[in-house]
């Protein structure tokens, strides 16, 4: 890759993520960043990248624009929903209008010029995020990209299977090979843990992408992998294991109750840092607290026991009071230091969280006085001691 390379990212969040960093890397008009917005299951990316590809065709061809958005099959993919704001189905809620001419328009904004890349995209980078995928029930062929926040009982959720999975891709990839014959198809797993469908449900899924990924590139020579979700996987579970090490390392050589409330606080500063993407939901780009943050608590804490710092006896005490300061220390710190307002760039700051564990580089020393005082309240718990004592 070189400042004349074309890239086209669609995808999940992280091809957010990796999409900015390569905008600002490369010269303008060189670097097309999810022109749906996020995308997250296998089949809907394929039918984002297969409008593309129908739409550069026109291009190539000589068609204008008219032409080339006409490929955008607008009775298939707009609706109007319960919410009475105009829809669609392969894109994200930023797409969405109180009238269908302005989502439409909002539409052809991104997709006109991410077929003009396409035409000359020597790199597509793809993010799957999960094989989990919910389809119509009115219209069982039909897969959605967002639901948009619509009823449950108008879809039919399902796991895809690794064979339909490298069925499409293939049909997919062939078609990208004779459109850009030059061009490579990078695909890569979303690093984001989808704990509140359960850690096991999260892993099946990511295992189906892993080996749907797998079979493409033994397939196609041009089609390579990057181990995204590898990386972070592998650096959260060591240096969470390192953390919680060396803080019972700490624990056991202390001689006064406040070099152990400062170890507390240490371990579960990194514990919170390390627990970004599990912490937030990000379902239709809607950065939340995830309701479910009493079971990552609980498995923080359930850690700790099992490393030792913790003592089992207190466990039930100490649940609430982590799960009240690990929230508000937590969202607090996100939220207020990288902004709050409308379009900040969450992704840029999970990035900065994954990257930099150090506090000072990340913000996290926002946080600071709350995790001592959390520390403190566990200590006091454990020692009956007046926490001013410690």
């Amino acid at each position: 890759m070189d400042l004349s390379t074309h890239v086209l990212t669609l995808g999940s969040c992280f091809a957010d993520g990796v999409g900015t960093h390569l905008y600002h890397a490369l010269p303008s008009g060189h670097v097309c960043v999810n022109p749906y917005g996020p995308v997250f299951n296998p089949l809907s990316i394929a039918s984002a990248i297969d409008l593309l590809m129908a739409g550069a065709e026109v291009i190539l061809n000589g068609g204008d624009d008219d032409s080339a958005f006409a490929r955008f099959d607008a009775a298939r993919y707009v609706f109007c929903g319960n919410d009475h704001l105009w829809h669609s189905h392969l894109h994200a809620s930023s797409f969405s209008s109180t009238t269908q001419s302005d989502c439409l328009r909002r539409i052809r904004s991104t997709l006109l010029p991410a077929m003009r890349l396409m035409a000359q995209a020597d790199v597509v980078s793809v993010t799957w995020g999960t094989a989990d995928a919910w389809f119509l029930k009115d219209r069982p062929d039909m897969v959605v990209g967002n639901c948009h926040k619509q009823p449950a009982t108008c879809f039919q959720p399902r796991r895809l299977t690794i064979a339909e999975i490298v069925e499409q891709w293939t049909a997919v990839i062939d078609r990208l090979h004779r459109l850009r014959p030059e061009a490579i198809v990078l695909l890569t797993v979303s690093p984001y843990r989808y704990a509140g469908r359960g850690l096991h449900a999260s892993t099946l899924t990511k295992a189906v992408l892993h080996l749907a990924a797998e079979a493409l590139t033994q397939q196609f020579a041009f089609v390579h992998y990057f181990p995204a979700y590898d990386m972070v996987m592998a650096q959260y579970i060591y240096l969470l294991t390192c953390e919680l090490s060396d803080a019972m390392i700490g624990y056991q050589a202390a001689t006064l109750p406040g070099d152990y409330t400062t170890a507390v606080a240490e371990a579960l500063d990194e514990a919170i840092v390390l627990q970004t993407a599990t912490l937030l939901d990000d379902a239709d780009g809607d950065y939340t607290l995830r309701a479910d943050v009493n079971a990552i608590v609980t498995e923080l804490v359930d850690s700790l026991v099992a490393a030792g710092l913790v003592d089992a006896s207190a466990k039930d005490a100490l649940l609430p009071v982590v799960a009240e300061v690990f929230t508000d220390a937590y969202y607090a710190a996100v939220m207020d230091h990288f902004g709050a307002a409308d379009g900040v760039d969450f992704n840029a700051c999970l990035y900065q969280v994954y990257t930099h564990i150090d506090g000072d580089e990340c913000g996290f020393y926002l946080t600071s006085q709350k995790l001592m005082d959390m520390a403190t309240r566990y200590v006091s718990l454990l020692t009956g001691l007046d926490p001013k004592d410690l």
